[in-house]
Protein backbone atom coordinates (compact mmCIF):
# COMPACT_ATOMS: atom_id res chain seq x y z
CA UNK A 1 0.00 0.00 0.00
CA UNK A 2 3.34 1.75 -0.07
CA UNK A 3 2.70 2.68 -3.90
CA UNK A 4 -0.67 4.82 -2.91
CA UNK A 5 1.00 7.46 -0.36
CA UNK A 6 4.29 7.62 -2.96
CA UNK A 7 1.97 8.61 -5.77
CA UNK A 8 -0.16 10.83 -4.04
CA UNK A 9 2.54 12.78 -2.59
CA UNK A 10 3.93 12.69 -6.26
CA UNK A 11 0.73 14.25 -7.50
CA UNK A 12 0.07 16.76 -4.49
CA UNK A 13 3.38 18.56 -3.77
CA UNK A 14 2.30 21.99 -3.36
CA UNK A 15 0.04 23.36 -1.19
CA UNK A 16 -2.39 25.02 -3.72
CA UNK A 17 -2.95 24.12 -7.49
CA UNK A 18 -3.99 26.58 -9.51
CA UNK A 19 -6.12 24.91 -12.22
CA UNK A 20 -7.78 27.51 -14.53
CA UNK A 21 -8.35 31.29 -14.45
CA UNK A 22 -11.69 32.31 -14.30
CA UNK A 23 -11.91 35.80 -14.54
CA UNK A 24 -11.03 37.04 -11.37
CA UNK A 25 -10.93 34.18 -9.57
CA UNK A 26 -8.94 31.08 -10.07
CA UNK A 27 -9.86 27.55 -9.54
CA UNK A 28 -8.02 25.45 -7.08
CA UNK A 29 -7.51 22.67 -4.97
CA UNK A 30 -6.88 23.41 -1.08
CA UNK A 31 -4.09 20.86 -0.38
CA UNK A 32 -2.93 20.43 3.71
CA UNK A 33 -1.32 17.70 5.87
CA UNK A 34 -4.88 17.13 7.51
CA UNK A 35 -7.03 16.67 3.69
CA UNK A 36 -3.81 14.27 2.95
CA UNK A 37 -4.15 12.24 5.71
CA UNK A 38 -7.31 12.16 5.37
CA UNK A 39 -7.32 11.17 1.30
CA UNK A 40 -4.42 8.58 2.74
CA UNK A 41 -7.09 7.18 4.75
CA UNK A 42 -9.88 6.74 2.31
CA UNK A 43 -7.31 5.25 0.02
CA UNK A 44 -6.50 2.39 2.54
CA UNK A 45 -9.93 1.73 3.20
CA UNK A 46 -10.60 1.45 -0.61
CA UNK A 47 -11.22 -2.13 -1.94
CA UNK A 48 -8.43 -2.60 -4.82
CA UNK A 49 -9.92 -6.25 -5.95
CA UNK A 50 -11.32 -4.74 -9.54
CA UNK A 51 -7.66 -3.45 -9.77
CA UNK A 52 -5.87 -6.78 -9.03
CA UNK A 53 -8.20 -9.39 -10.46
CA UNK A 54 -8.41 -7.64 -13.63
CA UNK A 55 -7.06 -9.75 -16.58
CA UNK A 56 -6.53 -6.83 -19.16
CA UNK A 57 -4.24 -4.26 -18.79
CA UNK A 58 -6.51 -1.38 -20.25
CA UNK A 59 -8.93 -2.50 -17.41
CA UNK A 60 -6.78 -2.46 -14.72
CA UNK A 61 -5.73 0.74 -15.31
CA UNK A 62 -9.32 2.10 -15.67
CA UNK A 63 -9.81 0.53 -12.63
CA UNK A 64 -7.47 1.94 -10.98
CA UNK A 65 -7.81 5.34 -12.51
CA UNK A 66 -11.46 5.12 -11.68
CA UNK A 67 -10.34 4.72 -7.83
CA UNK A 68 -7.97 7.65 -7.61
CA UNK A 69 -9.91 9.89 -9.59
CA UNK A 70 -13.21 9.21 -7.00
CA UNK A 71 -10.60 9.80 -4.07
CA UNK A 72 -9.14 13.03 -5.81
CA UNK A 73 -12.90 14.85 -6.37
CA UNK A 74 -14.33 13.74 -3.13
CA UNK A 75 -11.17 14.82 -0.85
CA UNK A 76 -9.58 17.39 -3.01
CA UNK A 77 -13.03 19.52 -4.03
CA UNK A 78 -12.24 22.69 -6.31
CA UNK A 79 -12.85 26.19 -4.46
CA UNK A 80 -12.75 29.53 -6.32
CA UNK A 81 -10.58 32.33 -4.82
CA UNK A 82 -9.99 35.86 -5.65
CA UNK A 83 -7.04 36.81 -7.88
CA UNK A 84 -5.38 39.50 -6.85
CA UNK A 85 -3.44 40.70 -10.14
CA UNK A 86 -0.94 43.31 -10.25
CA UNK A 87 -1.56 46.61 -12.64
CA UNK A 88 0.83 46.41 -13.72
CA UNK A 89 2.07 42.93 -13.86
CA UNK A 90 3.72 42.86 -18.03
CA UNK A 91 6.29 45.46 -16.30
CA UNK A 92 9.97 43.38 -15.60
CA UNK A 93 12.14 44.36 -12.42
CA UNK A 94 14.44 46.33 -14.82
CA UNK A 95 11.67 48.42 -15.66
CA UNK A 96 10.18 49.12 -12.62
CA UNK A 97 13.89 50.14 -11.31
CA UNK A 98 14.17 52.28 -14.05
CA UNK A 99 10.89 54.43 -13.54
CA UNK A 100 11.84 54.82 -9.97
CA UNK A 101 15.12 56.39 -10.96
CA UNK A 102 13.54 58.80 -13.40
Amino acid sequence: MDYQVTMLEFLLQKTQVPLQKIAHKIKIRLINNEIIVNSQSQLTKTSWQSVYNADNVNITFYSFYSIFLRNLETCFPFTYVRHKGSKNSWLTHGIKISCRQK
